[in-house]
């Protein structure tokens, strides 16, 4: 984790609070870095709006899945799928291009971007 952009300075009072500058990047660092740090910015709303929505639907379809391990014929194929259709929805954002030149060949990603707007 990064550390805040602010310093303390030590004197005979002790020690001096953040002024109003530091306060604003450390607001910054925590609200709306992350959010604005990709070729494509999102606002901290819809990151955040995104995020949890995702995440939400992502604990279901895990438990959806835990269900199928123990029962087969519960659930066929719907992790798999909402874990396809949240990866689509990733590389369509272009907002995770680091993350997906690390972990995917970029002749996959390039596929599925020409394939999901065939597709739609």
């Amino acid at each position: 984790m990064k550390s805040l952009p602010y310093t303390r300075i030590e004197g005979a009072a002790g020690v001096l609070p953040p002024t109003r500058k530091e306060i604003k990047m450390i607001f910054y660092k925590i609200f709306l870095e992350h959010p604005n740090d990709t070729d494509n910015p999102q606002g901290y709303w819809a990151h955040g709006k995104f995020s949890v929505t995702n995440s939400l639907k992502g604990i279901v379809y895990m438990l959806a899945g835990i269900v199928h391990g123990i029962f087969p014929i519960l659930f066929p194929f719907t992790t798999s799928s909402w874990i396809i259709r949240s990866f689509v929805k990733l590389v369509e954002s272009e907002r995770h291009k680091d993350e997906l030149k690390k972990y995917v060949s970029q002749t996959l990603v390039r596929q599925l971007r020409r394939d999901t707007k065939d597709y739609r």
